[in-house]
């Protein structure tokens, strides 16, 4: 059982493994040990072997600093993971976990059972908004990570962010709280740059990737030397000859390092309008080198100051001038070892459930054992009793058993009678948590439907077979096709509609109406917790295309596609292809909304249009797009500006105008004539199945993200 008065911090840099041991004293900490295991090379230097590296290095660590019973604490780089903040709603605390996943689902960006995540609330007294910070880690990275642990047999008991324990260990050592002035931590490392923001109680972060590292390279291919040369040649850049030429060359990286500062602090201005940010903190090994601290404290207007010391925490004796050199680089190191210690402000443990069991299991079994041979005495002395009291009265005892009418046996029945009806009357009052449970899993159901669904409209309108001019965007060779010769459909826009109760405006689980076209997210209220019977989704898409034969063009091959792709394993929901469902309606592009023939397998009427050249960006959601719509069947719903189209494309180049369609500009073929295109309204209804296992959403998942 880990130790709670010891506690190791370990953090495994690019350059060294740095580690602080702390003993707790009341509310005090003492430094009884500390580490600087530098690598041979850094772990960055090409055709490095990383994972041989750092376990080589665990391996001496070990043997210098045994660990004995301590609570073991590392962390990951910030690089190698992601924190995200939002404002929570006001609701009541016991909500606050319900929300708060619901949010991770939608600020992760990967699936939640992916992912080793965890969260922290900020909360100010003096107002009413609630924040959060969620941290989380892809589930193959953890592994990885604590694979070089494991090697070597070292025992990890908690893990968390390297940004994370910088602040616990400055929070602590500077007494920071909600009534502190602002800071700003930066934390300058080998790869990258973390940058801590703190205001009144509650923290943000955001990983720059500049780091040292980069200065490196630099002078690798300034003075085209080695990364081992150059990486020397920087750290002795100060008493060197060439010194003047050396920074010359490392000047781009310092500017760049300073203007992505500076957004970091402008973005965090612009969430907070309050803010008040007094004083820059400097750490890390890169703050070595000569004249960085003066450069960012003339950039960023800032009072700057370097981590050279701790105020709480100093080791006695020969070892406290080593300790003060190395300062600038152990800040992490302090926050993970006040982390095992239960000292931390902000508690974030990413460390795999499965491994946070065996360890509490293994805890049990030393307990369970002394239970276990307690019993075994209890009982050998208790049998010894009986059998002395039995020989002592010759074998003639007589156990008489209870009599229904001891009082003391009525009062037993009597009193478990009355429990049982308390028991039952408590049993039928309330909710079973399980439905509730099974209420909130349900928000996640169909989260890929959307995806999949606009997936099915490009492949559809693709599968027209447009030429290859309309796919590179040719203008040239596409004038040269006669128009009503292109195969060639454009989306004007594209609305999708959910079935809903009469009394409900709501869309399938995990989905919300974003009005007029497509679904948004939902909020995360008490009604998207119900049942919803609804299982249809109708959608509606608005084409147009040059073809002269166009209706045609749509039997042969759109609505063919959809007949032909009505049901695809894994992907939640059959396309309905019943004669009433699947269809078009057509009209002259010209005829300004009037309607032509009816189609419900588009026998009669005209043209559908697929695979012009890229024209731009989304739709927004709801009505017709921008001018031109949207073409299908070449590159995927790129952003960009939507060009051409019903307006011509048309701009005035001189002069003012309040008509955003004349900021746009011109379409190359806006000078055509478009008199003898057409225009569909192709409809087809989604029927929504049952959720599919994992497997199955993740061939969605892969199908989303590579096409068809």
């Amino acid at each position: 059982m880990p130790s709670s008065t010891e506690s190791w911090g370990i953090e495994v840099g690019s350059s060294a493994i740095k580690g602080i041991r702390l003993r707790k004293d009341g509310n005090e900490v003492a430094v009884t040990d500390f580490a600087i295991q530098p690598f041979k090379k850094v772990l960055t230097t090409p055709d490095l072997d990383v994972d041989e590296s750092i376990r080589v290095n665990l391996t001496q660590f070990m043997a210098d600093h045994p660990v004995g019973n301590a609570t073991v604490v590392v962390s990951v780089p910030g690089h190698r993971a992601f924190a995200r903040f939002a404002k929570l709603p006001p609701v009541e605390p016991k909500k606050i976990p319900d929300i708060v996943r619901f949010e991770a689902v939608q600020q992760i960006p990967f699936q939640i059972d992916q992912v080793e995540w965890d969260y922290q609330t900020f909360a100010n007294p003096e107002s009413p908004d609630v924040e959060v910070g969620i941290f989380a880690i892809t589930k193959e990275r953890m592994n990885a990570w604590l694979s070089n642990f494991n090697a070597v047999e070292l025992p990890v008991h908690r893990v968390t962010l390297s940004p994370v324990a910088v602040y616990n260990a400055l929070a602590y050592d500077r007494g920071l709280d909600a009534s502190s002035p602002g800071i700003v931590m930066l934390d300058i490392g080998t790869v990258a740059t973390e940058l801590i923001a703190f205001e009144q109680g509650r923290i943000w972060l955001r990983t720059i990737p500049i780091g040292g590292n980069h200065f490196t390279e630099t002078l690798v291919r300034s003075f085209k030397l080695s990364f081992s040369k150059a990486e020397k040649l920087k750290r002795e850049a100060a008493t060197s000859k060439y010194a003047r030429q050396i920074f010359q060359a490392m000047r781009p990286v310092f500017v760049n390092l300073v203007q992505e500062i500076q957004k970091s602090l402008g973005y965090y201005q612009a969430l907070n309008r309050d803010a008040q940010l007094n004083e820059v903190l400097g750490m890390g090994c890169t703050f070595r080198l000569p004249g960085l601290q003066k450069f960012l404290k003339q950039q960023l207007q800032l009072e700057f100051r370097r981590l050279d010391e701790y105020a709480r925490i100093s080791p006695e004796g020969r070892d406290a001038s080593t300790f003060a050199a190395n300062a600038l680089s152990l800040a992490p190191a302090y926050g993970l070892a006040l982390q095992g210690l239960g000292m931390e402000d902000v508690t974030c443990n990413l460390l795999p459930a499965n491994i946070v069991r065996q360890q509490v299991w293994r805890q049990k079994q030393k307990w369970m054992a002394g239970a276990a041979a307690a019993v075994v005495i209890a009982s050998g002395l208790a049998f010894g009793k009986l059998h002395q009291s039995r020989s002592g009265q010759g074998g003639e005892i007589i156990y008489p058993g209870p009599d229904g009418s001891d009082r003391n046996v009525e009062h037993l029945i009597v009193e478990a009678n009355r429990r049982q009806g308390e028991w039952n009357q408590e049993a039928g009052e309330s909710k079973d948590p399980r439905v509730k449970i099974e209420q909130l899993r349900g928000i996640l159901e169909h989260r890929d439907v959307m995806m999949s669904i606009l997936h099915d409209i490009d492949d559809a309108l693709a599968s027209v077979g447009p030429q290859d001019a309309l796919k590179r965007g040719d203008w040239d060779a596409i004038r040269a096709i006669p128009r009503g010769q292109r195969r060639e459909v454009a989306i004007e826009s594209i609305d999708i509609r959910f079935d809903v109760k009469e009394d409900s405006r709501r869309g399938p689980p995990g989905m919300g109406m974003a009005g007029g076209g497509f679904s948004g997210p939902g909020r995360f209220n008490d009604d998207s917790m119900e049942d919803d019977a609804s299982r249809q989704i109708h959608v509606t898409i608005r084409v147009t295309s040059p073809h002269a034969q166009a209706a045609d063009l749509m039997n042969d091959t759109v609505l063919k596609w959809f007949q032909d792709h009505r049901e695809i394993a894994g992907r939640g929901y059959v396309i309905n292809t019943d004669d009433d469902v699947l269809g078009f309606e057509v009209e002259p592009y010209h005829s300004g909304g009037g309607r032509g023939g009816s189609s419900p397998r588009g026998v009669g009427g005209s043209p559908l249009s697929v695979g012009g050249p890229p024209r731009g960006g989304p739709m927004l959601p709801g009505g017709a797009g921008p001018a031109g719509g949207l073409p299908a069947g070449s590159e995927r719903f790129q952003p960009g500006i939507v060009t051409g189209g019903r307006d011509g494309g048309r701009r005035t180049v001189s002069g003012a105008s309040d008509d955003p369609k004349d900021l746009m500009p011109v379409h190359p073929l806006a000078d055509e004539d478009r008199s003898d295109d057409w225009m569909f309204t192709v409809k087809f209804r989604v029927d929504l199945q049952d959720s599919e296992p994992t497997d199955a959403e993740g061939d969605v998942t892969a199908r989303a993200e590579g096409g068809s």
